[in-house]
């Protein structure tokens, strides 16, 4: 089992330390030049296990519990309390800005991106991670219930679990596409990172998070029992396939730009994909060879 994922099982439910693994795997395969932002940096867990060992790390929150417990995982240089539509940053501030799950949550993601947009350097990076449009569809028990012919309680049951969860943008690539340009970022590359299986076991799992869950909306943190060691294997091979955790992740490509004007490139695309998918977004020419708006 991977340092990784062991760290996780030590702190969360199994379903959910399965869905942060499987953001872990392909988010390793990135580059995050420093000085790097963490936006809504929560408890600071995911953050020490991604960027472990680097000195130009900056949480953000606006929850102050959760502040505490990020200033105690010693991940960031710095942290800050602070709405993300309202950055205490000076402009141009950061190299990337990284943001796991988080802008699906938000009232108004165009006001964050036009943020994030504002404390970028000029060529700096955005990374981040949202469900796709088929979250719901792709839980375990609507899949079953959609099969019985009850896809009456399958809807019912999705928007259950995606309001227990507090996500309120489950959005196409084309419209994350399209809130990015509104707030002057390009995107670079829209990819799946997350299968159909994942979101089916995460699913699963949520019944045994439940008490966890519950104990964490009173006290503001999570409270885990231990798991045996089956459960990272499980996670591992069942949860993560095998090519995911080479890095080969299936996608839909689409055409961009080059920013040296040669032949047009492919970058992976959501559409159509799985639960949920990471995006790269730019305000100036990266090594993704993508021209951002001038």
């Amino acid at each position: 089992m991977s340092e990784a994922l062991r760290a996780y099982l030590r702190r969360r439910p199994w379903s959910f330390s399965l869905w942060r693994y499987s953001e872990l795997v392909p988010l390793r395969a990135l580059e995050f030049p420093e000085p790097l932002l963490d936006l809504g940096c929560g408890d600071g867990l995911f953050a020490s296990i991604l960027f472990a060992g680097r000195a130009g790390t900056v949480g953000v929150d606006s929850f102050r519990p959760s502040l505490e417990l990020a200033r105690r995982s010693g991940a960031y240089r710095a942290l800050a309390g602070a709405d993300v539509t309202a950055l205490p940053f000076r402009d141009a501030s950061f190299a990337t800005v990284f943001s796991n799950c988080v802008v699906e949550h938000l009232d108004d993601p165009t006001s964050a991106f036009a943020e994030v947009r504002r404390v970028l350097r000029p060529g700096g990076h955005f990374v981040f991670t949202v469900p796709s449009e088929r979250f719901k569809e792709l839980l375990f028990w609507p899949r079953v219930l959609s099969r019985l012919g009850l896809r009456a309680l399958a809807t019912r049951y999705g928007e259950m679990i995606n309001g227990l969860l507090a996500q309120k943008h489950l959005l196409p690539a084309s419209r994350w596409r399209e809130l990015l340009a509104a707030a002057g970022l390009r995107a670079l590359r829209l990819q799946p990172y997350a299968s159909p299986r994942v979101a089916a076991l995460f699913d699963a799992g949520i019944p045994i998070a439940v008490p966890a869950f519950l104990l964490r909306e009173i006290t503001s943190r999570w409270h885990v029992l231990p798991k045996p060691a089956l459960a990272g294997r499980l996670i591992e091979r069942a949860g993560i396939p095998r090519r995911a955790r080479a890095g080969a992740l299936p996608a839909r490509t689409i055409p961009v730009a080059p920013a040296d004007g040669g032949p047009r490139s492919s970058r992976s695309s959501l559409d159509g994909q799985g639960p949920s998918c990471f995006g790269e977004a730019a305000t100036g020419t990266l090594e993704c060879r993508c021209r951002a708006p001038t």
